[in-house]
Formats: C-alpha cells, structure tokens, sequence
C-alpha cells in the first residue's frame, strides 16, 4: 500500500471520479512534468478537455494555475488517495465533492479511446452524508445532549477549523468544535454603511458560543452566547452536511427565496493565529467548555430604550398601498422567557451533576470546606450567614438580614433569618450550593460561585447568578454557633451527616420531580426508609432536563 507525502502519490497518476455523486464520470491526470490534464468519460470513451492547467501540490492541497474548465484545485482528506475517498475540486468555499472510483498510472488521454472501468466494489465512507428527515430539534433536545457521547462520525468533526463561505470568501471564520458537543465561534466580516457598502479597512468581530449535533445528514448548531452576552433567541440552525474528514467539511444551507445556497468549507487547522481564539491552542481545549457556567453566569442581551427606536415620520405607505413591516425593537419579554427556558435546562443537568457527587469521597480541598462557618458579605457587613458544611455533602445555612421597613430603611436590631438545607460541592474553583429546602418549603435552587481561597482558617467565594452583578462572602470558622437557629448543629456528630431526605419530606409543596425521584420520594415510600446514599440515581431523561 502507497505511503509518504500525497505528493510522491499523486504525480504521475491518474484518477478517476464521479463529480456530485450522480454527476458526470471525469478523469484528472497528473503528469510528471506538473501539468494537469482532464477528460470525461461518457459510455467508455474518453472526450478529454482542452485545457492543459499547471498544478503544485501543497500539503494535501493541490493548486490550480490559469483559467478553464479545470480552475481551482484540489483538496484531499489523506495523503493516500484510494478508491471510496471523497475530495473537494474547484474553488474556494465553492468546491463540488467528488468521489474516487478508481486510480492508476497516468496514460495518455486520446480522444474516443475507449476505457473499461471493471470499477471495484466502493465501500460507503464515513465521510459520505446521507440526509434523512427527522423529527425537528429544539433548544432542549440540543441541550439534552451535552456532554454526551458523540458517533464515529461526529468524531470528524471535533477540531480547529478555518471557515470560509461561497457569499463572500473574505468574511472569515474560526471554529473550535469540542468532545463535549460544545463549540465556539469566532467571525471577521466587513463592515458596511447604511447603503449596504463595505467600509474599507474596517470590520465587524463577534464571538459566539453554543451547542452543535449531527443527526439525519444534517448539522445542527444552538447559538447561546454572542460577545458575552445570552442570546435573545432559541433557534436551531441546521445545514446540509455534503462531505466530512479530519482535513475538512463542507456544508451547504437550505435555498433561500432565490433559489441560491451558501455553502461552507471548513478546513482543518492546527492551532489558531487570531489572538480571539489563542486561549483555545491548549490540548484540553478540545474536551470540553462549561457552556452551563458561561450562560448562566452571563449577562441578558440588552435592548435599546423604546424612545431610541426609529421613527416614522409622514405617510409610511407604500405606492402600491401595502404598509411596510417596520422596524422594531426586539421583545424583551420574548427574550426574558427564551433566556429562562435556556437556563432551566442547564440549571436542571446541575441538579444532576449535584446529585450525582453525594456519594462521592470529599477531595482534598472540600475537606478543607467540612465545619462550621460565620459568613459576611463583602458589600454590606449586616448581612450575615452560618454555615455547616458536612462530610456527607450537606449543608445547613442560617442567612440573617436586616429588616426593612416601608421605605426600604434598616429597622435597628430587627432582624430576618432563612434557613436552607441541601447539597454542596467543588469543581475546580467553583462552588456549587444545591438548596433542597428553604423556609421550611420544597426548593431546587443552585448558587454559582467562584472560590478564590479555601483553608482551614476560612474561605471567600463570589456568588456569579446575578452575572456582572456579582457579590462576594468571606468565612471565618467557628467552635460552636451562637446563634438560636443554629444550636442543634454543635454536637460533634453534626459534622459527619445529615438527614436530608427526611427534612425534604417534612417541607411544603409538592418538590422538583429530579429531587423526589433521587431521594425515592415519588411513589410513596416507606416512613423507615430515611436513607439517601441507598438510593440510586435514577435514568434522566429528556423531560427531566426540560421541566426539572
């Protein structure tokens, strides 16, 4: 079997391909002395074409000079072209996908000499895409498949890559797409004016993360953050995958009004020169991104006020009598609702993740955690909160604040206290708090928060829900609490294990369905039966991400 670069097994042969799948026979010959010959074949008889081209072969790139039938070049996904391969011949971003059928040493190309293919048998290729119709995916079903295992195909398609687009080759584009389904996208395009004219020199550069899956011949990507910033939609992109390797992809969009299709090259890179995308040149950086983390500690998109919006001055008629559609502010409300149904996802794969670790040992930082803690806010020292942080994951916390009165002022020496129980653990530098029961009801809240130190002697951590609005505590240990609430919790044995279950039965309302089904609590079960780490962890499914 050939081996060594695609040049040493490229010069000198001949190969012969079906252009589009059901497109005409073509045979491309790349002689020795760097010419590039090419016939079709139509009933066995060669018609070859007249141009006689220059080519260089570059990497597993071939590079086409002059004009003709056969301008353009060459891209294929080894350095081994064999029978089954796909490759990409013409122009940038506008290739056509051609599939070998056969290869050999080159011959010469005469006009009605005849050619008896005996074609062997092809194999279906990885990197071949049928398309199949489908049920439609929506943000859940994207979400739902985060971090889960990818096909053999969906292999090919982890990397770095370089985009360009049949639209406007110019407006470039940079991908990482990742192990855990997550990718981020970075775009330069041009800037143009009110009239539609591109600005010289001047360009727009926006980062994207989100979701993508291959499913039904079909890529299907979620964008959920833009700059930042949680995006004001939930659509789900899908674009027609035509080919697929290590070295490339090309997808094509679904025709517009015009019938047109932009169609997209993705080429393989091994690491980035944009510096927007350097952070992600590490190794790991192919693993995974905590897209949850990004969207839930992130910023909602911002709208302008409604008097900045354009107005209508005169009769906004049209000649024909229509009256035009308008430019409108978007819906913050639309917005608010897609943002929130987003995060519950997330919020409800947290929930599992929390629920998961409650039988897991401590690491050698949450050990650090286990005691008990008096809490002060950085921003305002009145607000106080007690901590115990157990062996067995749980926590108990006594949150006091001042009292306001009507006008919002501080009532001296008035006080109001919250109880919570739940779960906690660490992940890196996070710190994650799972409430079960709050005030005496049913809860399934999680804290964010980032750990910027943990030891024996206290802690500090910043609470990221509220996005750039963020707000930070410090913890200082304690022997024994004096607070009235917190009393039962001196003993020594309080620190190694709490009942949680039987204090979220005890609490009103009806409970999130994750948590009753984690604590066996959906079907009755027995008062005895006071046990967590006894029951498993149930299959999640679909509706558990969707409705918690």
């Amino acid at each position: 079997m050939p081996n060594g670069s695609l040049k040493a097994n490229l010069v000198g042969k001949r190969i012969i391909c079906h252009l589009r799948d059901a497109g005409p026979t073509m045979i491309f010959q790349f002689e020795k002395d760097g010419t590039l010959k090419g016939a079709r074949l139509k009933e066995g008889k060669l018609i070859p074409e007249k141009d006689v081209l220059a080519y260089e072969v570059k990497g597993l790139r071939v590079q086409v000079s002059g004009k003709g039938a056969l301008g353009g070049g060459f891209h294929f996904p080894s350095s081994n072209p064999m029978a089954g391969d796909r490759f990409l011949v013409g122009k940038e971003a506008r290739e056509v996908v051609a599939t070998i059928l056969r290869t050999g040493p080159a011959t010469p190309l005469t006009e009605d000499s005849v050619i008896n293919l005996e074609l062997p048998e092809v194999k279906p290729d990885v990197s071949k895409v049928t398309r199949q119709d489908g049920a439609e995916l929506g943000f859940m079903e994207m979400i739902s498949v985060w971090k889960q295992p990818l096909s053999d195909k969906e292999k090919l398609m982890v990397g770095r890559w370089r985009e360009t687009n049949s639209e406007n080759p110019k407006n470039l584009g940079f991908s990482i797409m990742r192990k855990d389904r997550s990718f981020t996208f970075f775009s330069i395009s041009s800037q143009v004016d009110p009239n539609g004219i591109q600005i010289p020199g001047k360009f727009e550069r926006s980062t994207y993360h989100g979701l993508w899956r291959l499913q039904g011949g079909r890529i299907h990507y979620l964008d959920l953050l833009i700059d930042g910033k949680k995006c004001d939609y939930d659509d789900v992109y899908k674009q027609d995958l035509v080919a697929l390797s290590p070295e490339f992809f090309l997808i094509r969009s679904k025709s517009d009004e015009n019938g047109r299709r932009v169609q997209v090259k993705g080429e393989s890179l091994e690491e980035f020169a944009v510096p927007e995308m350097r952070p992600y040149n590490a190794p790991d950086a192919l693993q995974g991104f905590d897209l949850g983390w990004a969207y839930l500690t992130a910023e909602g998109a911002s709208y302008p006020p409604i008097e900045d919006s354009p107005s209508v001055d005169g009769d906004s008629s049209s000649p024909d009598g229509e009256v035009p559609v308008l430019e409108q502010v978007p819906d913050e409300e639309v917005a608010m609702d897609v943002q929130e149904g987003v995060a519950r996802g997330f919020f409800n794969l947290l929930h599992r993740q929390m629920l998961a670790t409650r039988k897991q040992p401590l690491s050698e930082k949450e050990k650090l955690m286990v005691g008990r803690w008096k809490e002060i806010k950085s921003t305002d020292s009145a607000i106080l909160g007690y901590s115990i942080m157990r062996a067995d994951r749980s926590s108990t916390c006594c949150s006091v604040f001042p009292l306001l009165d009507s006008d919002g002022i501080a009532i001296p020496g008035k006080f109001e206290k919250i109880i919570y129980h739940g779960l906690w653990r660490i992940d890196g530098n996070r710190l994650y708090f799972h409430d079960f029961v709050s005030e005496g009801a049913k809860s399934d809240m999680i804290l964010l928060s980032e750990l910027a130190f943990s030891s024996p002697k206290g802690f500090s951590y910043r609470v990221m829900n509220d996005g750039p609005n963020s707000f930070a505590f410090s913890a200082v240990p304690l022997e024994k609490f004096s607070v009235p609430e917190m009393l039962p919790y001196n003993s020594p044995e309080a620190l190694t294990g709490f009942d949680l279950r039987a204090t979220y039965r005890k609490a009103k309302g009806k409970g999130a369905r994750l948590i009753n089904k984690f604590l066996g609590l959906g079907h009755g079960p027995s008062p005895k039966d006071t046990s967590v780490a006894s029951n498993p962890i149930p299959l999640i499914m679909l509706r558990d991400v969707n409705s918690g």
